[in-house]
């Protein structure tokens, strides 16, 4: 109850705006005055379900995001290795059987270039 008196210009500076939200809603809604009618036993137990209830559901949000983001690499990867390949079967083409390893050579010995430059930048 002590936070409902508050005057609204002390919230909190870290206070996310989902918070806010709901701390505005609760007092619309009169969500705390139900809960505070109830008695001690049911009181506790809703507030233990609904805390469980949001830690599953960031669990479940968390495994959803970490999925998405594996699909995401996985689909990259093939286009690099798609375009890898591609690349060398028309070097392979364009260029006699001598010249051609020599150029494939290098075109890996760059790769591998920047691959060292990006992570010396993402070092420092």
């Amino acid at each position: 109850k002590p936070l409902l008196n508050r005057p609204s210009n002390m919230t909190c500076e870290n206070a996310t705006i989902g918070f806010v939200d709901d701390k505005v809603k609760s007092k619309i809604n009169r969500t705390l005055q139900w809960l505070e009618e109830k008695d001690k036993h049911c009181h506790e137990k809703l507030i233990s379900f609904a805390i469980g209830r949001a830690r599953y559901v960031r669990q479940q949000q968390k495994a959803n995001d970490n999925l998405k983001l594996e699909k995401e690499h996985s689909r990259l990867v093939h286009k690099q290795q798609k375009h890898d390949k591609t690349s060398r079967t028309k070097t392979e083409k364009n260029c006699d059987s001598g010249l051609c390893l020599t150029l494939i050579r290098v075109s890996n010995f760059v790769r591998i270039y920047n691959l060292y430059i990006a992570h010396l930048k993402m070092g420092s």
